[in-house]
């Protein structure tokens, strides 16, 4: 028993490391549509993005979509320019993720109750 309890160790400390750069692939766009024009950066390597920012735009003659930052961070390698044919599934960008400080974590906890606290209040007494 002591083995395997020895091995289980560093694979939970694997997923701790949450710095490891993030590999953004062009997105599923429709069914039948397996590539794109990337028609604009919205953001450039060296950039500091949100989570949820647009980061570029891809435009097929169907759809055109924004493809966001899964997390916030920094864009550390672009894979293609605009005007660019773009498959879906292939590496778009790299974002290296910003790191979480506590003191980041705590401020957000308040804001997001004092956030809540007007919805509660205006919702009908039972």
């Amino acid at each position: 028993p002591a083995p395997a309890a020895e091995a289980a160790a560093p694979a939970a400390a694997a997923p701790a490391s949450s710095a490891a750069p993030v590999s953004v692939a062009v997105p599923i766009m429709g069914e039948s549509i397996t590539s794109g024009q990337l028609a604009s950066w919205e953001a450039n390597v060296g950039d500091s993005v949100e989570a949820d920012q647009v980061v570029a735009t891809i435009e097929t003659d169907k759809v055109n979509v924004e493809v966001r930052s899964p997390e916030s961070g920094v864009i550390t390698e672009a894979f293609a320019v605009e005007g660019e044919e773009v498959s879906v599934g292939n590496a778009l960008f790299t974002l290296a993720p910003a790191p979480v400080s506590a003191a980041a974590s705590a401020s957000a906890a308040p804001a997001a109750k004092a956030a809540a606290a007007p919805a509660a209040a205006s919702a009908p007494a039972a």
